[in-house]
């Protein structure tokens, strides 16, 4: 069964906007709301392309109608162009109204400085009333809005135990606003305790001094993704990532997934325990040696990342682990480099040929190398001939 709005904001749109199942799912995305003319394809959601007084307009007319649903949603999902345009919690979404609410969306792709939330209620905070959420398992939210829940502590009431995947993204602070990494941690992280953490450009700030101080708070984190974040950010996060978690809790295995896109790589000094890395466009100094050096995991995927921090990544794979003994990246066994131009095939070839011959650690059981990539020789080529099922290349000019 499915119902459907058909909100005519100033009577300039015929977008449907569908409940799923029996009314309990609503999702407002860019491509609904910002649609090209019949024919034509567009993905160009810049600022310049598309009105911002508009979409607010669009939605501040769309919520009215939505409110007499809000008691039996199961998701609510606003993906918009603009920060100003989304649904203003406390006001549109407040108290109770949503009980049955597990998953609750609110991205933006442009922070655009605007306020989210009434003046009115900035200068009373006391009168806010809690948003009261025990059903909560999936939340992403713009990072103006974090920025309001870390400034009215208690705010926002989930089960402890409950949120399950925690997504920041989107802010840009104006002068004089910030968001303490370190307060974040502590006064937001600990008290809901997500399983999947992502951060995306969230221009953090902390103090270095207090960082030494800090008592590890995470301790049920399986799966990180860093995008964009400042020099450091990422190394402030791992040092409070507690990989041995609670030992009355059965269902933690420790980190399972890391994936980090145009950063900085944090220099853990301990061992990272954990299953899958992604590393794709990591900023200068691209360290991918010092990073995988102390990691114990099987798959490990580089994307756009320079040749020289690939070839001293590869040739520290076939050194002793700092303190131990067996070699770097112990339990490698799934290697992928997209787009990696100018590594040298002969580190790889003598990784290989290391990892074949040694009884610790495994030898690698699948290599691929897909995008830009080096050019083969006829040697080359001849070494992943004869060993079709776990060798594959398919590079540009290999190609040609």
């Amino acid at each position: 069964m499915q119902s459907a709005l058909y909100p005519e904001p100033g009577g300039t749109s015929r977008t449907p906007f569908h409940f799923s199942g029996h009314g309990s799912s609503f999702s407002l995305g860019k491509t609904k709301l910002h649609y090209p003319k019949k024919g034509q394809e567009s993905t160009d959601y810049s600022p310049h392309h598309v009105n911002d007084h508009q979409e607010r307009a669009y939605v501040r007319e769309l919520m009215p109608l939505l409110n007499p649903h809000l008691h039996r949603m199961i998701t609510l999902s606003f993906d918009l162009i603009f920060n100003s345009s989304l649904p203003r919690l406390f006001e549109d979404i407040y108290g109770d109204a949503c009980p049955h609410l597990e998953s609750l969306t609110l991205n933006c792709k442009y922070d655009d400085e605007f306020e989210t939330i009434d003046p009115q209620i900035q200068m009373n905070p006391q009168d806010l009333v809690p948003l009261v959420l025990p059903s909560l398992t999936d939340l992403s939210i713009n990072g103006r809005a974090l920025a309001l829940l870390l400034s009215h502590p208690g705010i926002m009431v989930v089960e402890s135990d409950g949120l399950e995947s925690l997504s920041v993204s989107c802010y840009t602070p104006r002068e004089g606003e910030s968001i303490d990494l370190l307060s974040f941690i502590k006064d937001f992280l600990y008290l809901t305790i997500p399983f999947r953490l992502r951060l995306d450009s969230i221009p953090f700030i902390w103090n270095p001094d207090e960082v030494e101080d800090a008592i590890s708070t995470m301790d049920s984190l399986m799966d990180l993704t860093f995008h964009n974040l400042p020099q450091g950010a990422a190394d402030v996060i791992f040092r409070l990532v507690d990989q041995q978690g609670d030992d009355d809790d059965d269902d933690y295995d420790g980190l399972l997934c890391i994936n980090i896109s145009e950063c900085s790589l944090p220099a853990p000094n301990f061992l990272l325990m954990c299953e899958e890395i992604w590393l794709k466009d990591i900023e200068f100094p691209c360290d991918l040696a010092g990073f995988t050096s102390l990691w114990v995991g099987s798959t490990l995927v580089i994307e756009n990342c320079p040749g020289y921090a690939v070839n001293a990544m590869l040739d520290s794979m076939v050194q002793m682990c700092p303190g131990f003994d067996w070699l770097n990246a112990p339990e490698l066994t799934h290697l992928e480099l997209i787009n990696c131009r100018d590594f040298s095939i002969a580190r790889l070839k003598h990784l290989w040929e290391v990892r074949e011959n040694t009884s610790v650690p495994p030898p690698l059981d699948k290599i691929y190398v897909t995008g830009y990539g080096p050019m083969l020789s006829l040697t080359d080529r001849q070494w992943i001939e004869r060993h079709p099922e776990r060798l594959h290349f398919d590079i540009d000019e290999w190609n040609d």
